[in-house]
């Protein structure tokens, strides 16, 4: 729905293409409480892997996600 790039996984994460540096993202999902690991040390610095969770923590996840993107 908000037009961003993914990788299918078999894992319990997904590994997101961000629109701006995946360290930018993480901090700013830090502020909200959120924690995500941005992929630039892996030489992918527009990207970020997120574990799965319940779908109340999804929830959280994407409320923030959609305001860090921003």
């Amino acid at each position: 729905a908000m037009g961003l790039s993914y990788k299918k996984t078999e894992a319990n994460f997904i590994f997101i293409e961000t629109p701006i540096l995946s360290d930018e993202v993480f901090l700013k999902m830090m502020s909200f409480g959120v924690i995500i690991r941005p992929l630039s040390s892996f030489g992918i610095p527009s990207a970020v892997r997120v574990s799965f969770g319940t779908k109340d923590q999804t929830k959280i996840f994407f409320d923030a996600f959609k305001k860090a993107v921003d």
